[in-house]
Protein backbone atom coordinates (compact mmCIF):
# COMPACT_ATOMS: atom_id res chain seq x y z
CA UNK A 1 0.00 0.00 0.00
CA UNK A 2 0.91 3.26 -0.75
CA UNK A 3 2.78 5.69 2.25
CA UNK A 4 0.39 8.43 1.96
CA UNK A 5 2.09 10.14 5.18
CA UNK A 6 5.16 10.54 3.37
CA UNK A 7 3.07 12.19 0.42
CA UNK A 8 1.27 14.26 2.45
CA UNK A 9 4.46 15.83 4.13
CA UNK A 10 5.94 17.26 0.59
CA UNK A 11 5.83 20.53 -0.09
CA UNK A 12 4.23 20.35 -2.98
CA UNK A 13 6.76 23.40 -4.31
CA UNK A 14 9.99 21.52 -3.44
CA UNK A 15 10.66 19.29 -5.91
CA UNK A 16 12.00 20.08 -9.76
CA UNK A 17 10.22 19.51 -12.30
CA UNK A 18 12.06 15.72 -13.00
CA UNK A 19 12.36 14.50 -9.05
CA UNK A 20 8.28 15.36 -8.81
CA UNK A 21 7.87 13.10 -12.54
CA UNK A 22 10.08 10.11 -10.75
CA UNK A 23 8.68 10.65 -7.31
CA UNK A 24 5.12 10.67 -9.45
CA UNK A 25 6.01 7.61 -11.42
CA UNK A 26 7.17 5.81 -8.11
CA UNK A 27 3.36 6.39 -6.36
CA UNK A 28 2.05 5.33 -9.67
CA UNK A 29 3.93 2.23 -10.20
CA UNK A 30 3.11 1.27 -6.47
CA UNK A 31 -0.53 1.96 -7.51
CA UNK A 32 -0.88 -0.06 -10.18
CA UNK A 33 1.30 -3.48 -8.14
CA UNK A 34 -1.60 -2.82 -5.59
CA UNK A 35 -4.52 -2.65 -7.76
CA UNK A 36 -3.51 -5.67 -9.80
CA UNK A 37 -2.57 -7.25 -6.82
CA UNK A 38 -6.07 -6.90 -4.71
CA UNK A 39 -8.62 -6.56 -8.28
CA UNK A 40 -9.37 -9.21 -10.42
CA UNK A 41 -10.89 -7.47 -13.44
CA UNK A 42 -7.75 -4.75 -12.61
CA UNK A 43 -4.96 -7.95 -13.28
CA UNK A 44 -7.60 -9.05 -15.89
CA UNK A 45 -7.10 -6.07 -18.15
CA UNK A 46 -3.22 -5.62 -17.43
CA UNK A 47 -2.53 -9.14 -18.31
CA UNK A 48 -4.56 -8.71 -21.70
CA UNK A 49 -2.39 -5.72 -22.35
CA UNK A 50 0.55 -7.47 -21.26
CA UNK A 51 2.08 -4.89 -19.29
CA UNK A 52 4.86 -6.28 -17.38
CA UNK A 53 6.30 -4.44 -14.30
CA UNK A 54 9.55 -2.38 -14.00
CA UNK A 55 10.61 -0.07 -11.64
CA UNK A 56 11.78 2.34 -13.90
CA UNK A 57 8.78 3.00 -15.87
CA UNK A 58 7.73 6.48 -16.96
CA UNK A 59 4.34 8.49 -16.67
CA UNK A 60 3.84 7.23 -20.24
CA UNK A 61 5.12 3.95 -19.67
CA UNK A 62 2.29 3.19 -17.32
CA UNK A 63 -1.35 1.72 -18.48
CA UNK A 64 -3.91 3.92 -19.46
CA UNK A 65 -7.88 3.23 -19.42
CA UNK A 66 -10.42 5.45 -20.30
CA UNK A 67 -12.43 6.60 -17.42
CA UNK A 68 -15.23 4.77 -19.20
CA UNK A 69 -14.01 1.04 -17.72
CA UNK A 70 -15.73 2.66 -14.18
CA UNK A 71 -19.06 2.91 -15.78
CA UNK A 72 -18.93 -0.75 -17.31
CA UNK A 73 -17.13 -2.57 -14.24
CA UNK A 74 -16.90 -2.31 -10.72
CA UNK A 75 -12.89 -1.95 -9.96
CA UNK A 76 -12.63 -3.15 -6.48
CA UNK A 77 -9.63 -3.70 -4.63
CA UNK A 78 -10.89 -3.89 -0.97
CA UNK A 79 -13.04 -6.56 0.75
CA UNK A 80 -16.46 -5.68 -0.08
CA UNK A 81 -17.19 -5.81 3.69
CA UNK A 82 -14.47 -2.78 4.05
CA UNK A 83 -16.25 -0.43 1.36
CA UNK A 84 -17.58 2.44 3.40
CA UNK A 85 -18.39 4.53 0.62
CA UNK A 86 -19.33 4.45 -3.29
CA UNK A 87 -18.77 7.39 -5.59
CA UNK A 88 -20.99 7.67 -8.78
CA UNK A 89 -20.94 10.61 -11.37
CA UNK A 90 -23.90 12.12 -12.27
CA UNK A 91 -24.33 10.42 -15.57
CA UNK A 92 -25.09 12.95 -17.61
CA UNK A 93 -23.20 11.41 -20.86
CA UNK A 94 -24.81 7.86 -20.68
CA UNK A 95 -27.18 6.47 -18.43
CA UNK A 96 -24.36 4.38 -16.81
CA UNK A 97 -22.91 6.16 -13.85
CA UNK A 98 -19.32 5.84 -12.79
CA UNK A 99 -18.64 4.17 -9.47
CA UNK A 100 -15.43 4.33 -7.14
CA UNK A 101 -15.26 1.96 -4.29
CA UNK A 102 -13.70 3.04 -1.12
CA UNK A 103 -12.71 1.89 1.92
CA UNK A 104 -12.01 3.86 5.20
CA UNK A 105 -8.75 4.98 4.81
CA UNK A 106 -9.22 5.87 1.12
CA UNK A 107 -11.74 8.00 1.92
CA UNK A 108 -9.95 9.74 4.68
CA UNK A 109 -7.10 10.43 2.29
CA UNK A 110 -9.16 11.70 -0.67
CA UNK A 111 -10.45 14.37 2.10
CA UNK A 112 -7.04 15.44 2.99
CA UNK A 113 -5.65 15.17 -0.79
CA UNK A 114 -9.13 17.54 -1.64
Amino acid sequence: MLNYQKIFKKNPYSLIIKQKEQFFSKQLLQLTKFHYKNCKVYKKFLDFINFGFNNDLSLDELPFFTTRIFKDYDLISVKKNKIKKILSSSGTTSSSVSKIFLDSLNSLNQVKVL
